[in-house]
């Protein structure tokens, strides 16, 4: 009867704590965070992870470069998650061989099969997330991993390795030698490509040197370093650039700059431009030579000014023949004018 008696009371308290609005307090549970208020690891939240389409541009904001996307993953995330989530949404390989934090600096070590070690191959690229050069594809995934890491787990540097520890170096050496890394060390943090790309040619290389300022040494061209275009009218709305060191003088054929602009009319008048307007600034860049259906060409990327979230359409020039090619899907050039 006791027994009864003391549940009863007990029942009574109850009943008049909570009508009084007497608010209980119980201990935290794992679902409710820590004493401090702070959410307990193990918990899924909602992260962002980066595109960053900035491939040296140092105005990465004011072009509006960069996209993100928010996922769900158990918080706080690791630098693998993260790299898987930004292989599900571009279509490319982020994929880690190890990957681990020592104070404020993360240390990656990119695996072999990954894109940037192993290239595209036969990957079907994803419309928006299309890469037309290798160097463009580079600094993709390097920018993109590094700033999700960043923004994420607050880690001042990124250090970047391959295939078990290997000083990470790239299938394109030239190329990316030429964009301003040709190979980074294993315990040189990773500042970005525009960092990189501003230093393009402080180190030189085995170009030869055509007299022309910025040719045989490497340097990152410019209109102040390569001259040789300034009078060349490209169209209102259309500016050249150079990101491969190349010489000028094909005899009596044109020289690149002279190449672009032939190229950029064909294809604008044969509408072969994605989206094309007038009202569009268009940036058309020198990247690099390859041979096509026998010829040498110069390979070239048409860059908007508004970016849609594509590293912008590959063009190649033929400049003996003058035939004029567009890649398309799995990289194969075609003929879009035969002159």
């Amino acid at each position: 009867m006791r027994k009864y008696l003391f549940l009863l009371t007990a029942v009574l308290m109850l009943f008049c704590v909570t009508a009084c609005g007497v608010k209980l307090t119980f201990p935290p549970s794992a679902t409710q965070g820590d004493a401090a208020g702070e959410p307990l690891s193990g918990k899924t939240a909602s992260v962002y992870i980066y595109a960053d389409f900035s491939a040296g541009n140092p105005e990465t904001e004011k072009n509006n470069l960069i996209r993100s996307k928010t996922v769900d993953m158990v918080s706080p995330p690791d630098i693998k998650a993260l790299a898987d989530a930004l292989s599900e949404w571009s279509g490319l390989d982020f994929s880690l061989a190890d990957a681990r934090i020592d104070g404020n600096r993360a240390y990656v070590d990119w695996s072999a099969d990954s894109t940037l070690v192993a290239g595209l191959g036969e990957r079907v690229q994803k419309e928006d997330f299309r890469f037309y050069d290798a160097v463009s594809l580079n600094w993709f995934m390097m920018d993109s991993l590094a700033r999700t890491i960043k923004e994420n787990l607050q880690i001042e540097e990124v250090c970047y390795s391959m295939d078990g520890g290997k000083e990470l170096a790239f299938q394109n050496p030239d190329d990316m030698a030429a964009a301003g890394l040709p190979s980074l060390p294993t315990d040189q943090p990773y500042e970005g490509s525009a960092f990189f790309a501003s230093h393009a040619g402080e180190k030189g290389n085995d170009t030869e040197n055509t007299n022309v300022p910025g040719e045989g040494t490497g340097d990152k061209t410019d209109d102040d370093d390569l001259p040789y275009w300034n009078g060349i009218n490209f169209g209102p709305n259309v500016e050249y650039g150079e990101e491969y060191a190349l010489g000028v003088d094909r005899g009596d054929y044109p020289n690149a700059a002279e190449g672009a602009k032939l190229t950029f009319d064909a294809v604008r008048e044969g509408g072969n431009v994605p989206d094309y307007s007038d009202g569009t600034k268009y940036t058309i860049v020198l990247v690099g030579l390859e041979d096509i259906e026998g010829e040498e060409c110069y390979v070239y990327r048409l860059d908007p000014d508004e970016p849609t979230g594509t590293a912008g359409a590959a063009y190649a020039y033929a400049y003996k023949s003058g035939n004029v090619y567009m890649q398309g899907q799995g990289s194969q050039w075609v003929i879009v004018h035969n002159n």
